[in-house]
């Protein structure tokens, strides 16, 4: 018999009224000095996590490190909280773990909370705002995937109660369950969606509340939807090097092997309700990026002006589109407002995260460019936005993630103080990154960067560029001469 969230709820809620007012932020042990008793104290950590004893699991994390993993299979203690149905302890880990993390499996915590149609656990991973709720396993499917097959069995029991909770999370009625159900229930009732499946059981109670809360979902989707405009440049299909520029490229040892290149600009110069933070120049500086890695046999996309909804689709979009994998390199090159090098500022006024685009092309869920060159290149504008920045907001806690490689970031400005000296042609960090590839695009990346601080500190001495190596192991090119001249 399973216990009804309901009463877990109840009983989960009161344990941790008791613990949360010790569970503070823990202050965890440097890694390698352990005690002697740390091995022991493992074993009790995680039947304190199964359990949901989220104190001892406070005290016994300062001992043993929040990035300890579970045998063969890689489990971390998120997942294994997300497993076991702990939302509290879900809820405290979350100060020290990503939640997404990936096991030996590929898996997230969220898609073995999906599995086991842990909604409560759900709700707490999927309200962290670092949460990525596309992730894909190895197999392809996301937590929405994963929901189906407990959604499955509730609409086979009739319980509406559970189906509710279970659509409330991203549970999708009308998705095909073959990837994870299967089995004697879709061969017999010849069944493929939770849907198909109440219609066949005569649950209209159950089907009266997908058509609702569908009818809902579409009013709310039709109340968000701007246009948005999208230019392409170059050839959509892969657009190889000529053969001998490849064949040399190849040849090249600890080099990068970049026969094309995949590009998205994002570009903001309008901002709902702040007419004085209009950017005219971040525009025509994403049109003149375009041409110039045109020019070099580059494709992609410029987007302009998305809200904060519509710049994640987009991402995801790239992240997941299939061709993706025919590119050896991927350019993500980002123009708005920001604060410092951390976040960017989205038309509708919302901030996102500048670490969270680059966590999005991770090895574990971007499979395509996987040993591949990714850059991230920043140009933000800090000197108006940074009066709007909040001074009393609390300091980003450092948890363990995933450790990114084959990354470069760029940042117009590593420092506080960030003043665009714009013109009709675009900022000055933006002409200077055109130049230098126009012109410097042939020479090995660190070359063509001492070129580029030497054009850009020209154009603006008051500049400070900032360039983050997260794992770019070997040396990249742009282009070579032949292509150039």
């Amino acid at each position: 018999m399973r216990v009804s969230e309901t009463t877990h709820s109840a009983v989960s809620c009161k344990s941790w009224i008791r613990t949360r007012a010790k569970a503070t932020k823990p202050q965890l042990r440097v890694p390698g000095q352990a005690s002697h008793g740390s091995i022991q104290h493992k074993v009790e950590l995680w039947a304190s996590v199964e359990a949901g004893d989220v104190q001892r699991v406070a005290q016994l994390v300062q001992d043993t490190g929040p990035a300890v993993t579970r045998g063969s299979s890689g489990c971390t203690l998120l997942h294994v909280a997300a497993a076991n149905n702990q939302p509290e302890v879900v809820e405290w880990l979350l100060q020290v773990l990503s939640p997404n993390l990936v096991n030996k499996a590929g898996l997230t915590p969220a898609h073995l909370a999906a599995m086991r149609g842990h909604t409560q656990v759900l709700r707490v991973l999927l309200a962290d705002p670092h949460n990525d709720p596309l992730a894909r396993d190895p197999a392809g499917n996301t937590y929405h995937h994963w929901l189906v097959k407990p959604l499955f069995e509730a609409v086979l029991e009739g319980d509406l109660k559970r189906t509710r909770s279970l659509l409330s999370v991203g549970g999708d009625p009308d998705m095909d369950g073959g990837r994870v159900v299967g089995g004697t229930l879709m061969r017999e009732l010849q069944v493929t969606t939770a849907r198909h499946l109440a219609t066949t059981l005569h649950h209209n109670h159950i089907l009266r509340l997908m058509h609702k809360l569908q009818k809902e979902a579409v009013e709310k989707s039709n109340s968000c939807i701007q246009a948005d405009q999208v230019m392409a440049f170059g050839s959509i299909t892969q657009s190889p090097l000529t053969p001998q520029v490849a064949v040399q490229r190849q040849r090249m040892r600890d080099v990068y092997k970049v026969n094309s290149a995949y590009v998205a600009i994002l570009s903001y110069s309008s901002f709902q309700m702040r007419p004085d933070l209009h950017l005219p120049s971040s525009h025509t500086g994403a049109r003149r990026l375009a041409r110039v890695f045109a020019n070099m046999g580059y494709t992609g996309h410029v987007h302009w002006d998305l809200t904060a909804e519509k710049t994640k689709q987009v991402m995801t979009q790239v992240r997941n589109m299939d061709r993706l994998s025919q590119y050896d390199c991927a350019i993500f090159i980002v123009a708005s407002h920001g604060t410092q090098d951390q976040h960017f500022l989205t038309s509708d006024g919302h901030l996102m995260d500048t670490q969270w685009m680059c966590n999005f092309f991770r090895e574990s869920q971007c499979v395509q460019l996987r040993n591949k060159p990714k850059l991230f290149i920043f140009d933000l504008s800090c000197d108006n936005y940074r009066q709007e920045k909040r001074e009393d907001q609390p300091g980003q806690r450092t948890r363990v993630v995933e450790p990114l490689s084959d990354t470069l970031c760029l940042y117009s400005s590593g420092g506080e103080l960030t003043w665009h000296k714009v013109s009709k042609l675009g900022t000055a960090f933006t002409r200077s990154l055109c130049h230098t590839l126009v012109h410097h695009g042939h020479q090995e990346f660190h070359d063509l960067y001492r070129q580029f601080l030497t054009t850009y500190t020209t154009m603006a001495p008051s500049a400070s560029p900032h360039l983050r190596n997260l794992g770019f192991r070997k040396k990249f090119c742009f282009t070579f001469p032949s292509i150039t001249k």
